[in-house]
Parts: structure tokens; sequence; C-alpha cells
């Protein structure tokens, strides 16, 4: 059975598309999905950087609507201050960085000796490929 590992933040609106659509993709390979919460704000600053630029005009509208539910999300998530959470989401935000993630979601497929990472709902066709390739 395949495994395949699955790192996502909730402040990604393309983690809920991703999240959602993956789902029949498992259950029709008879795989396995592990779920990792991690924090993309952790990744964005250890190798991503460039996600930044496109927050500078603050008169953008997508990036004013994606902020004010970004901070809808970090008031749910605020809920969650207990530590051993605190240290499961660092640990997997190290743990997505040192596999090459870069934003959220990102999925890692074992594939022939290694594994492929694929970033994004838009992605999840190749997911179901490489999940068939094994």
């Amino acid at each position: 059975m395949k495994t395949v590992d699955f790192y996502f933040d909730l402040s990604s609106p393309w983690t809920r598309l991703a999240f959602h659509n993956i789902q029949p993709i498992i259950r029709e390979n008879d795989a396995e999905i592990i779920w990792k919460p991690f924090l993309v704000g952790g990744v964005f600053n250890a190798v991503n950087q460039d996600v930044y630029a496109a927050r500078e005009n603050p008169d953008n509208r997508k990036f004013v609507h994606s902020f004010r539910v970004l901070k809808d999300w970090a008031a749910l998530a605020a809920q969650t201050q207990d530590q051993a959470i605190k240290d499961r989401l660092r640990a997997n935000t190290e743990e997505a960085i040192a596999r090459g993630a870069y934003g959220s979601p990102s999925i890692f497929v074992p594939f022939g000796d290694g594994e492929r990472m694929y970033f994004g709902n838009d992605q999840l066709p190749l997911v179901n490929w490489a999940i068939k390739q094994g």
C-alpha cells in the first residue's frame, strides 16, 4: 500500500481544495494518507521568501480578502495553544522544509527508489498518476 504524506496549513485556500479532492484519489488507489499540519509561514521564511513580494501592494483586493480570511484562521488556531501541538507543528514544518516543501499543501508520494513532491490542488492528477506507478 502506498503512503502519501500531505503537509498542510489551514491558512492556504488551496489546502481546502486539495483536502477535498485528494480523498477520492486515495480511495481509488487503496492508498493511505498521513495528514501533517505544518506552519507554511515557517516554510516561506526558510525557502520561499518571494511569496512576500506579492503582498507589497496593500490595495490588492485578493490580498485584502486573503488577509481577512487568514485572520479568521489565526483566531481559530489560537484555540490550540497546547505545547504538544506547537511542538508537533514545528517538527512537521522542519520535516517538510528538509524534504523540499515550499508551500501548502505539499504532497509527497513514494516513487521508484525515492519520492516525488507535488504542490497544490492542481497537481492532484499527478499525485494520482504517481501512486499508480507503484
